[in-house]
């Protein structure tokens, strides 16, 4: 993601924050997604600062999943970046798709562990 994209992607996060919930929602939210939060919240001039704050020190893979989270479309972001489905335990790990179908099963359990090496 591009530094414009990524700063316009958390100003729109943290308007979206900052419209839709309190400061405890806010630290609901964020904790939810295992973001870092801010050092309090006495001392943040608004809930958009304070989101703000809180979003910046985040992968641009896990903004992506807040605005997914959040619904906030932003057009002018890469399409080159997914979002990794929220049950993956680890999104830096490489992911294959292969096949639903039951009669590949061995076939995509060989490839599996070949690929695993």
């Amino acid at each position: 993601m591009k530094v414009s994209q990524r700063i316009d992607l958390i100003d729109r996060l943290a308007r979206e924050l900052q419209s839709s919930y309190t400061f405890d929602d806010i630290d609901t939210f964020l904790m939810a997604l295992s973001i870092d939060l801010p050092p309090g919240n006495v001392g943040y001039d608004s809930k958009r600062e304070y989101a703000k704050f809180a979003l910046k020190r985040v992968s641009d893979v896990k903004l992506l999943a807040v605005s997914d989270e959040l619904g906030v479309n932003l057009p002018s972001v890469s399409p080159s970046i997914v979002v990794p489905p929220t049950e993956w335990p680890d999104a830096t790990l490489f992911r294959l798709f292969i096949s639903h179908l039951a009669k590949h099963k061995d076939k995509a359990t060989r490839l599996k562990l070949l690929l695993r090496e």
